[in-house]
């Protein structure tokens, strides 16, 4: 399974608070924000031969934010 971060979209611009989200997600991800290209890539690798022996996996696609926590105002 893919597990994509937040991908700046005109379906996502009408969602509150995700500007705030994507400036969050540009200093605090190691990697910075992603792109639906950066998507794209992760699935090409699991239509691709090279994860022929893959199972069971979450792939995540976003830039490292998920390791890094989310904190809370004040913190």
């Amino acid at each position: 399974a893919i597990s994509a971060g937040l991908v700046m979209t005109t379906s996502a611009g009408g969602i509150n608070g995700v500007r705030t989200l994507r400036k969050i997600g540009k200093f605090t991800a190691p990697l910075g924000n992603i792109d639906a290209g950066d998507v794209g890539d992760a699935a090409l690798y699991y239509f691709s031969d090279l994860s022929k022996r893959v199972t069971g996996n979450i792939h995540f696609v976003d830039g490292g934010f998920n390791i890094m926590g989310l904190g809370v105002d004040g913190e």
